[in-house]
């Protein structure tokens, strides 16, 4: 699974929450997000996706990279911006098939999800920046997922 944080926002004072769109730095960031990301990808099977703006400029910016495998299906997904990671975890593993799948949302969810699903041993750090993720991996098939099954993590983090 890759959990990402979307990219670099305006500020919430020029705009609601849910109509932020990504800033200059924020598209470049999530251009170079999306080729860290390529090597990650290549199995790429579900993408569910927070309904706010900022986010599917995000995913859009890294669809258009040209490393997402053509046949990956995107989803929108409210539970995603404001459900807690135990919602994030269930949906994800009732509404996937595949390899892999990629969540893409906010902080502290993201990285409070990525705690919930590693093993006690396994270090997440708390908090993500923005345009980073947090790839988490475990043998079992999704519908046998469940907290704290993970055992490989790695935090991938662009400026």
């Amino acid at each position: 699974m890759i959990l990402v944080r979307h990219a670099q926002a305006v500020d919430t004072s020029s705009v609601g929450d849910r109509d932020r769109k990504l800033t200059k730095a924020g598209q470049e960031q999530a251009d170079r997000l999306a080729a860290e990301l390529a090597p990650y990808m290549e199995n790429l099977a579900k993408v569910f996706v927070s309904p706010t703006a900022r986010a599917r400029e995000t995913w859009r910016r890294i669809a258009e990279s040209g490393k997402v495998p053509a046949g990956a299906e995107v989803t929108e997904n409210a539970v995603i911006y404001a459900g807690a990671p135990e919602s994030i975890l269930d949906t994800v593993r009732m509404e996937s098939e595949g390899e892999t799948v990629m969540v893409i949302g906010h902080e502290p969810t993201i990285s409070e999800t990525a705690r919930l699903m590693v093993k006690p041993e396994v270090d997440v750090p708390a908090g993500i920046q923005t345009g980073s993720a947090v790839i988490v991996g475990a043998s079992h098939d999704w519908k046998e997922w469940h907290s704290h099954v993970a055992g490989d993590v790695e935090v991938v983090t662009v400026h």
